[in-house]
């Protein structure tokens, strides 16, 4: 489980709930993927080292940067890709607000 949050300067870092950890977004980045490690292009967040991380997909889902608005899509995710426990249809663009909660594979 994962909860967008925005600071300041309006940049948005996702927290992963489970360890307590902040995952920091690549600066400078338009699209910035998610995922686990695979043959074609490693994710921009690499999320294989956190719990259930196997619930997720290789290439999972993206997260669009435009100024200050931010957008996550699932990239048809076996597992799907939710927002504040609703099911994001594959390939559909979802905006993202501070304290959004995403979750990758699950949807609590």
């Amino acid at each position: 489980m994962y909860s967008a949050s925005q600071t300041a300067e309006l940049t948005l870092e996702l927290f992963h709930f489970q360890t307590n950890t902040s995952l920091q977004f690549p600066p400078n980045l338009s699209v910035i993927s998610i995922g686990k490690p695979n043959d074609q292009k490693p994710p921009d967040i690499d999320i294989s080292g956190l719990p259930d991380s196997d619930v997720s997909s290789r290439i999972h889902a993206q997260i669009w940067v435009n100024g200050d608005e931010y957008h996550i899509t699932d990239l048809g995710s076996s597992n799907g890709t939710y927002i504040n426990g609703a099911k994001l249809q594959p390939q559909v663009f979802c905006p993202l607000h501070p304290g959004d909660r995403v979750s990758l594979g699950q949807g609590k």
